[in-house]
C-alpha cells in the first residue's frame, strides 16, 4: 500500500477524474435535482393564506351541520348495509364503529410537515445520489476501457492490482465528496423545512439530529459503499458505461419494480439489493408475504408482514459489493485491454 500510495498514481487517478467533464456536470446534476426537490416541498408545505383558512372553515362548519343533522342517520344505514352484508359474507366491515364527526384537521389546506414526512425526503436525496453516482462511476472507466486508454496506461504502470485500487480509491472518494454534498444541501435544506414551517416544536432540535443521522447513514453507506463500488466492479466486468447503466436499470425494473413489488418472490424479496439499500437507508427493512386459502366461498388471501434488520442489509451489501470487485478484479488481470 506504501507503493501505492509513494507512486503518485492515486493522486494521478484523483487529478484524472476531476479534470473529466462527466464528473462536473454529474456533479451540478446532482446540486440541482437535490435542491430543486427540496425547494419545491417548501413551497407546497407554505401555510394557507387567509383566503384558503376562511374557506377551509366553511367546508368544516358546513360538514359539522349535516353531521349533527344526519350523522345518527348515516351510521344506522353503515350498519344495515353491513349486516345484510354479513349474511354472505361474515368478515365483512363498512368501517361503521370508526364513524366520528369531522375533525378540524382533517380540513386544513396545509400542514406543517411531519419528521417523518422529512426523513422520507432524506432517504430520497440517497436515492438522487444513488443514481448519479451509478453513472459516475461506471463513467470513470467504461471510456477508458472502451476507448483503448488503460491499455497505454498499463505501458506505464505494468502492476494491474495497483491499477485496480488506485481506480477504485480513486471512485471512492470521488462518491465521498458527492455524498458529502448532498448531505450539506440536501439535510441543510431539511433543517430550514423544520425550523421555518414547524410551529414551535419542542422536538425540532431532535429531529434535525435525527435527519443528520439519517443522512450519515443512509447516504454515506448507501452511495459510497454499496453504488459507487458495485458500479466500479461491474464495469470491470462488461468494459462500458452503457452496459453497467443499462443492467441495472433492467435488473430495477424487471425484479425489482415489477417481480418484486407483489408477493411473488416470497421470503426471497428480503435478499433483493434494492430493497436491502432502503433498510440501510431507513435502519430496517419489510416485505409481505401472501397466503391464499381456497374455500366453497371462493379464496381468501390474507398478507403478513416481516421484517429484516440492517445488519442483514448491510450483510447483503457487502457480499455484493466484495462479489462484484473481486470478479472485476480477477477479469482485469486476465483480460486483454490493449
Amino acid at each position: 500500500m506504501r507503493t501505492l500510495f509513494g507512486s503518485g498514481l492515486v493522486r494521478t487517478e484523483l487529478e484524472r477524474v476531476l479534470r473529466r467533464r462527466a464528473t462536473r456536470w454529474l456533479g451540478v446534476v446532482l446540486a440541482i435535482a437535490v435542491i430543486a426537490v427540496w425547494i419545491g416541498y417548501t413551497v407546497s408545505s407554505q401555510p394557507a393564506s387567509a383566503a384558503e383558512r376562511a374557506q377551509s372553515e366553511r367546508y368544516y362548519r358546513a360538514a359539522v351541520d349535516d353531521w349533527q343533522r344526519n350523522g345518527a342517520q348515516m351510521i344506522a344505514e353503515c350498519r344495515s348495509a353491513q349486516a345484510d352484508a354479513r349474511t354472505t359474507d361474515p368478515s365483512a366491515d363498512f368501517g361503521c364503529d370508526t364513524m366520528t364527526p369531522p375533525k378540524r384537521s382533517d380540513y386544513d389546506t396545509a400542514n406543517p410537515p411531519s419528521f417523518d414526512q422529512l426523513h422520507g425526503l432524506a432517504t430520497g436525496f440517497a436515492g438522487l445520489a444513488a443514481a448519479v453516482l451509478l453513472v459516475l462511476a461506471a463513467s470513470l472507466l467504461g471510456a477508458d476501457v472502451a476507448g483503448g486508454t488503460l491499455g497505454t496506461q498499463l505501458l506505464f504502470v505494468p502492476g494491474r492490482v495497483r491499477v485496480f485500487a488506485a481506480r477504485g480509491i480513486a471512485v471512492l472518494a470521488t462518491a465521498v465528496v458527492f455524498a458529502l454534498a448532498t448531505i450539506a444541501i440536501g439535510l441543510a435544506g431539511c433543517a430550514v423545512i423544520l425550523r421555518g414551517l414547524a410551529v414551535d416544536d419542542a422536538s425540532t432540535h431532535g429531529d434535525v439530529s435525527a435527519l443528520v443521522a439519517t443522512g450519515l447513514r443512509g447516504v454515506l453507506v448507501l452511495v459510497v459503499i454499496a453504488v459507487a463500488l458495485t458500479s466500479f466492479g461491474l464495469t470491470w466486468l462488461v468494459g462500458h458505461t452503457g452496459v453497467t447503466v443499462g443492467i441495472a436499470a433492467a435488473w430495477l425494473i424487471a425484479v425489482e419494480l415489477i417481480v418484486g413489488a407483489g408477493s411473488a418472490l416470497g421470503s426471497l424479496q428480503q435478499w433483493l439489493p434494492a430493497r436491502n439499500l432502503y433498510a440501510i437507508a431507513t435502519g430496517s427493512g419489510r416485505y409481505a408475504i401472501e397466503t391464499c386459502t381456497a374455500s366453497s366461498d371462493g379464496t381468501s388471501c390474507t398478507y403478513a408482514e416481516h421484517t429484516f434488520t440492517l445488519a442483514h442489509a448491510l450483510g447483503v451489501w457487502a457480499v455484493i459489493v466484495v462479489g462484484f470487485l473481486g470478479a472485476g478484479l480477477l477479469w482485469f488481470r486476465r483480460r486483454d485491454v490493449s
